[in-house]
C-alpha cells in the first residue's frame, strides 16, 4: 500500500524452504538461506545478503524471517556487523494464542521471554481460537514480561486485526529510516 519495495530473507534450518515457495506464489521476491541460524552459524550470509539487497533491487522494506531457533536478540546482535543502509529495525514477534497457556507458563522459555523483550509490535495470531475472557490473560502475561510492545490480537482464519496490519507497520515505519 506504501509503495515501498519489499524483499524478503528466509532462514530455514532444514535443506528444503517450504515458506519461501508459498512466499514467492504470492509473487515476492525471496532470498532464502539454509541449512543453519542466521544469528550464529549464517550470520555473514545475512550480512551479504543484505548488502547484495541493497545493490540489486534496493529495497524499501526487508522482511527477515529467522528460523524457530533464532530469537530476535540474537538477529539483532548479528546485524551489528552490516554496514550497509539500513537504520532502523522493526521486530515484529509473532504469540499463538491457542498456545499461549504453554509459551506464557513459568517457568518461561528463553526463546518465548527475549522475543517479547524484543519486539516493537507483538501480533497474538490464531485469537480466534480463544475464548473473549482470554484475551486480558494473554495481554497481563506478556505486559508482564515487557509493559511497552504495541500489541495486537489477530486472525487469518476470520480476519480479524488484518486489514489494519499495512497500516500500522507503516505507521510505526514511516517516520524511520529505510533501505535506499
Amino acid at each position: 500500500r506504501s509503495g515501498r519495495r519489499i524483499a524478503i530473507i528466509e532462514n530455514e534450518i532444514g535443506k528444503v524452504g517450504i515458506d519461501g515457495e508459498t512466499i514467492a506464489a504470492e509473487g515476492l521476491p525471496v532470498k532464502e538461506l539454509f541449512s543453519g541460524c542466521i544469528c550464529c552459524s549464517l550470520r555473514t550470509d545475512l550480512i551479504n545478503t543484505l548488502l547484495e539487497l541493497e545493490r540489486s533491487s534496493g529495497p524499501g522494506l526487508v522482511i527477515i524471517e529467522p528460523s524457530g531457533v533464532a530469537g530476535p536478540d540474537l538477529l539483532l546482535e548479528a546485524m551489528r556487523g552490516y554496514g550497509g543502509c539500513i537504520g532502523r529495525k522493526l521486530v515484529l514477534n509473532l504469540v499463538d494464542a491457542s498456545r499461549h497457556k504453554t509459551l506464557l507458563a513459568k517457568p518461561l522459555l528463553p526463546i518465548v521471554r527475549k522475543g517479547i523483550e524484543a519486539a516493537d509490535l507483538i501480533l497474538v495470531s490464531k485469537s480466534d481460537t480463544i475464548p473473549g475472557e482470554e484475551f486480558k490473560e494473554i495481554e497481563a502475561g506478556i505486559r508482564g514480561i515487557r509493559p511497552d510492545p504495541v500489541l495486537r490480537f489477530i486472525s487469518a482464519a476470520d480476519g480479524r486485526g488484518m486489514d489494519c496490519l499495512p497500516g500500522l507497520i507503516e505507521s510505526m515505519l514511516s517516520p524511520l529510516d529505510s533501505l535506499q
